[in-house]
């Protein structure tokens, strides 16, 4: 008899949504470090295997999601055709009933304990509708792109031109200025706690932006539009990889959705400390 995992009593708090396309690696270290530190709050991982193709490495993959479905609380969905990051984040948010979604990509990991309580704290105040961690790169990391423990993320600012940047990017982990809390205007959707309800009332991520690239820029203004603030929380730190593709033809195409959508909406640089 094939042994199944009894359903769980926990109440959760939170629904950690995880997307994943291909990078086994990054997300074996990511369970390792969930596993490793208390997060402070019952959580559900919700994993959202986007039709990794086989040469994305889909069979370095398979092995770890058969075995992370075995894991407490945890739940792994493969989907059969590839949607894109906003897709593959709304259906793994509509799988969970938790008061609020973390937005988790497989390719960060957890670095100290509480850390999931730190952000669900911060949004225990009603004028808040997000709250976003500090990122730093890896700490092993010989990519000049990507200075070993220097910051990723800070919070995401608009420059003169509306386009959206990360403040203080490859900045020292332990500047005064990124160990500030901040109202921002965006912060990236890498690890990006919302409550439910903001969820729906936005619609989640807007799917129009296909592969990825700001659909988080786009949920947080719509946030902002909407009263509710955005916080950047440097108390919670977590590493990052980062591999983006700002250069692509997506991301293009949806920087010019993103510009014509919400050109005025946007407030450039405009930093509160909190």
């Amino acid at each position: 008899m094939s042994k199944q995992k009894t359903r769980s009593t926990v109440k959760y708090i939170v629904d950690i949504v995880t997307p994943v396309y291909g990078g086994a690696e990054f997300l074996q270290g990511l369970a390792e470090s969930l596993d490793q530190y208390d997060a402070g709050v019952a959580y559900q991982w919700i994993i959202v295997d986007d039709a990794t193709p086989e040469d994305r490495g889909k069979a370095e993959l398979r092995p770890v999601l058969t075995a992370l479905k075995e894991r407490p609380h945890t739940i792994v969905y493969e989907c059969q055709i590839n949607g894109g990051f906003a897709k593959a984040n709304n259906l793994g948010a509509s799988k969970g009933r938790a008061e609020f979604i973390l937005m988790l990509n497989s390719d960060t990991r957890i670095t100290h304990d509480n850390w999931l309580k730190i952000m669900v704290d911060d949004l225990s105040n009603p004028a808040l509708g997000i709250v976003g961690a500090k990122l730093l790169f890896f700490p092993d990391s010989t990519d000049p792109r990507r200075p070993a423990g220097t910051i990723q993320h800070a919070g995401v600012g608009f420059n003169i031109h509306g386009n959206p940047y990360h403040v203080c990017s490859t900045w020292p982990a332990d500047h005064p200025t990124v160990n500030q809390r901040r109202v921002m205007r965006c912060v990236t959707g890498a690890c990006l706690l919302t409550r439910r309800r903001l969820w729906r009332r936005i619609g989640g991520l807007d799917e129009v932006y296909g592969a990825g690239n700001f659909e988080d820029v786009e949920y947080c203004v719509r946030s902002f539009i909407m009263g509710k603030g955005i916080l950047y929380e440097p108390d919670v730190t977590l590493y990052h990889y980062a591999g983006g593709s700002g250069n692509s033809q997506t991301a293009r195409r949806n920087h010019e959705i993103f510009q014509l959508r919400n050109r005025d909406y946007i407030v450039w640089d405009d930093w509160r400390y909190y």
